[in-house]
């Protein structure tokens, strides 16, 4: 079974541009590889353009066969690489929007770029769909690249 998560942007407007992605969404494979590998506006937009995702990695790829594991390092992509109809990028008007959006996908986390870093999420479903900011684990947090200093606060999603 899946760990299901949303990747997307937060945009200007504080609307928000996702994709789904279904296997590894903890935040132990998903944190590190956003952070050393989509941490720039055209690579994110890369990401997105995309579409939902089985497999995030390293590097967004070519067209390759749907269950062709050879290359580990590539993206694999169900609207690229499987010809999966409607797989693109989902537009949401706010965050609440968004929260019942992954509510809607079975999702677990969430990830939003806000045009600094990445905010993971934990997505609850109860009472209403809503986005519990959290911190990164330690293992994972030490290899956040843009980690807060202890004097500056944890950025947290406006939810």
């Amino acid at each position: 079974m899946g760990t299901r998560s949303r990747i997307g942007r937060i945009n200007a407007d504080g609307s928000i541009t996702s994709i789904y992605t279904h296997w590894d969404g903890y935040p132990e494979h998903h944190l590190p590889i956003l952070n050393q590998h989509y941490s720039t506006t055209a690579r994110i937009d890369a990401l997105l353009a995309l579409g939902n995702l089985s497999v995030l990695a390293r590097e967004l790829g070519e067209k390759h066969a749907f269950d062709d594991r050879t290359r580990d390092d590539w993206c694999t992509a169900y609207g690229r690489d499987r010809d999966e109809p409607h797989s693109e990028a989902i537009f949401s008007q706010n965050d609440t929007a968004f929260a019942s959006v992954c509510s809607d996908w079975g999702t677990d986390y969430a990830y939003l770029w806000d045009g600094v870093l990445w905010l993971p999420s934990r997505v609850v479903d109860l009472p209403v769909p809503h986005l519990v900011p959290f911190t990164p684990p330690k293992t994972v947090a030490a290899r956040h690249k843009t980690r807060p200093s202890k004097s500056q606060p944890h950025h947290s999603l406006p939810l």
